[in-house]
């Protein structure tokens, strides 16, 4: 008769039933089939299979070795044999088990303190602009954390003067797209109202991406 394969709590696919007498392919995916049951149990999550399923696993896999070599059906003892050899292994599984929980909580915790992070980063950076006598350094280390500024906005840096680039008419620049659209003459009043280094040959194209740098945009804005 057949041996069906212990099902388990992970929905992973089961091999098919084994032939009257297993076969060495019915073996083989017994074995394939513990080995997912073990490595899936290993990576863990909320879904992994327990330790019954790796115990099952193997206890099927050992049931068809011994079946295939003559034997009918694996003895009486069989079952309770494999499972107190498997009990050092189900316990190293829950220390395991016990250490991941562990690394987990911790990088929810780590997760945790990134998110204030970045919202008293954001604060900080609302204060920086608002106050004329802090260094644009905090804001330009903000608009490095937006990207190409599409779903962050970068926040404008004033010039050396202590202007804004709104008291020269000139037009904000929220991200790539806007540093992108500079005309040369707007491109010409950045680079020179914040005094970037301008050397024979350079071209417009560079001297946006100068600007950008600047900003603090990490993101290539050449067209």
């Amino acid at each position: 008769m057949p041996i069906q394969p212990p099902p388990n709590q992970a929905d992973i696919p089961l091999p098919a039933a084994s032939s009257d007498r297993p076969t060495p392919f019915d073996v083989t995916a017994a074995k394939d089939y513990g080995v997912k049951i073990y490595a899936t149990y290993i990576v863990g999550g909320n879904h992994a299979p327990s330790f019954q399923d790796v115990s099952n696993s193997e206890a099927y896999l050992q049931t068809l070795i011994a079946k295939s070599a003559g034997g009918d059906v694996a003895p009486p003892w069989f079952a309770a044999a494999i499972t107190t050899a498997l009990e050092p292994i189900n316990e190293r599984l829950g220390r395991i088990d016990t250490r991941l929980d562990r690394i987990d909580a911790r990088l929810d915790r780590i997760d945790a303190s990134v998110s204030e992070l970045q919202v008293d980063t954001a604060k900080v950076s609302f204060t920086a602009y608002d106050n004329p006598q802090f260094p644009d350094v905090v804001p330009q280390n903000y608009n490095a954390t937006c990207g190409n500024g599409l779903q962050c906005s970068f926040r404008p840096i004033k010039f050396p003067d202590g202007t804004v680039p709104a008291a020269h008419n000139l037009p904000a620049l929220e991200n790539v797209l806007h540093i992108q659209n500079l005309t040369n003459d707007q491109t010409r009043v950045y680079f020179e109202r914040y005094g970037l280094q301008d050397f024979a040959g350079i071209t417009y194209d560079r001297k946006r991406q100068m600007v950008a740098t600047h900003i603090g945009c990490r993101e290539p804005v050449a067209l």
